[in-house]
């Protein structure tokens, strides 16, 4: 209703780097399955909708990718409430390097990263059609980020933690995942659940 997709064919016609997809919607991994399967770069980004990258985002992350050949480099996101309040996700690792698949693992066991797929960028050869589609046939849609992540892991020789800021994650305070599967002190939870 909002010519999303004659926007998307325009933004197409006037730059020959966007390809649009037009599919019937099946999801968030059903999109990312879609978009993965025709992306041709050596690295992907996932920007989840409602969401925005800042200027200089990609630029930042992909430079940090090439130059320490990273198969994955995540930023700090930053979080929108439906006021305009904006505030910096923390966690254990805020900045740092991960030099192998078995700390990268157990990063993600413990909480210790971000879990999210947005706000980072992954090397393109760390996925393949099989970690989307056991998400999406699996019928996950809660954690599938995580869950992305930890499928993925065993691929992953270093990654970059930087604590930096590139996107905004819109929070919407009334939603079923903030009141009641995620509330603001997961994190708490977790943390003294593993440190247990």
């Amino acid at each position: 209703p909002d010519r999303c997709p004659q926007i998307c064919d325009e933004y197409a016609a006037k730059d020959s780097r966007i390809k649009v997809v037009h599919k019937k919607n099946g999801g968030l991994v059903s999109a990312r399955l879609a978009g993965f399967k025709e992306a041709r770069g050596e690295y992907i980004m996932h920007l989840d909708s409602d969401d925005y990258l800042l200027p200089g985002a990609v630029s930042t992350l992909y430079d940090t990718a090439k130059n320490g050949d990273y198969d994955v480099v995540k930023s700090r996101p930053l979080r929108e409430n439906s006021k305009g309040k904006i505030w910096q996700e923390s966690y254990r690792v805020n900045d740092g390097e991960i030099t192998d698949n078995e700390a990268y693992t157990i990063a993600m066991l413990q909480n210790s990263i971000s879990p999210y797929l947005h706000s980072s960028i992954y090397r393109k050869e760390v996925f393949d059609v099989f970690v989307f589609e056991k998400v999406l046939y699996g019928d996950v849609s809660i954690g599938e980020d995580w869950v992305t992540n930890m499928l993925i892991s065993p691929k992953i020789r270093r990654a970059k933690i930087l604590d930096e800021s590139v996107y905004v994650y819109f929070w919407n305070e009334q939603s079923m995942m903030a009141t009641t599967i995620i509330s603001p002190l997961l994190n708490e939870r977790l943390d003294k659940v593993l440190d247990c």
